[in-house]
């Protein structure tokens, strides 16, 4: 397991939250909280004179966000905005953000449950989502977009992965908790370094101390 360091603002949580579960390096020990249940609903139409056709749609419960299907990667189209006053408005929620996130991994108990790590993973998770939200809404900055465009596709992917770290915790599949920080460590570095090029170091390692 990676040293113990604070979440990034927009970076995902397992940064702060999972070095203060104590992530891989603890084995889970309670009994899981239940897993989200899928419900499939199969409809069947047809259009007059045509065959009919069947739609089968997938329902996730016991969760309030489902995570089978990841969210966008695009990246917001550019816009008029100078790439320093972007720079200012996106650092500050990136600074709040953090400050959210790192309170989140504070508050946890000494000894957490696995309950305790899966639910504060999906809470975290939430909290750097809005803070994307947030990003996403700013008039954006015209040229030089490569590694902004970077930033938010990696971090849309390492919010996916937080969730199902969740689902891992949950389920007391310490395997799956480990394949899942692999993943999650290598892309949260990626994120990083794309985060400070483009200068948004308060989402990037300048979050970390």
């Amino acid at each position: 397991m990676r040293s113990r360091r604070a979440a990034a603002g927009v970076v995902v949580v397992c940064a702060a939250v999972l070095a203060a579960c104590g992530s891989s390096a603890k084995t889970p020990s309670a009994s899981p909280a239940p897993r989200p249940t899928v419900r499939r609903t199969t409809t069947t139409h047809a259009a007059a004179g045509a065959a009919a056709t069947t739609t089968t749609t997938t329902t996730t419960t016991g969760r309030t966000k489902p995570t089978t299907a990841p969210p966008t990667t695009a990246a917001p189209a550019a816009g008029t905005a100078s790439k320093s006053s972007f720079l200012a408005q996106a650092n500050a929620i990136c600074s709040a953000t953090s400050s959210k996130t790192k309170a989140l991994g504070a508050g946890l108990p000494s000894n957490p449950t696995p309950a305790d790590q899966a639910d504060a993973l999906d809470k975290g998770a939430d909290l750097i989502d809005a803070g994307i939200t947030q990003m996403r809404r700013l008039t954006q900055p015209g040229g030089d977009r490569a590694d902004l465009i970077r930033f938010y596709q990696r971090s849309q992917q390492l919010l996916v992965l937080t969730h199902q770290l969740a689902d891992a915790f949950r389920a007391n599949d310490q395997s799956g908790v480990t394949s899942i920080e692999t993943k999650a460590n290598s892309l949260d570095d990626d994120l990083t370094k794309a985060a400070d090029a483009y200068g948004l170091t308060a989402c990037g390692s300048g979050s970390q101390s």
